[in-house]
């Protein structure tokens, strides 16, 4: 039951990570181009788009994170036939300047 659950937990970030994405790519940095050109508040614009970055950024490297660690939980578990007792709770941190 815990193997599902880790897997569950790549997925779903993995997923969140995805929909991030989609809010810097190819259509949106055209959207981005175009209010760029007819708005006065640019400086505000670029920030937006820098926190949609950030925030893609961040999600893509949790995901990451935990889909190294299923990859290591499954192998352990495919190789044991048992989840890894020697699991360490780990620290995840990001830093948003």
């Amino acid at each position: 039951m815990e193997l599902l659950i880790t897997i569950s937990s790549s997925y779903k970030a993995t997923h969140d990570a995805q929909i991030a994405s989609e809010l810097i790519g190819p259509s949106s940095f055209n959207k981005f181009l175009k209010e760029f050109s007819v708005t006065t508040d640019k400086q505000s614009l670029l920030k937006d788009l820098k926190l949609d970055v950030q925030n893609a950024h961040m999600k893509a490297r949790f995901a990451s994170f935990l889909l190294e660690n299923t990859v290591s939980e499954t192998a352990y578990y495919l190789k044991t036939g048992e989840m890894n007792p020697e699991r360490t709770q780990v620290e995840f941190s990001i830093s948003l300047d």
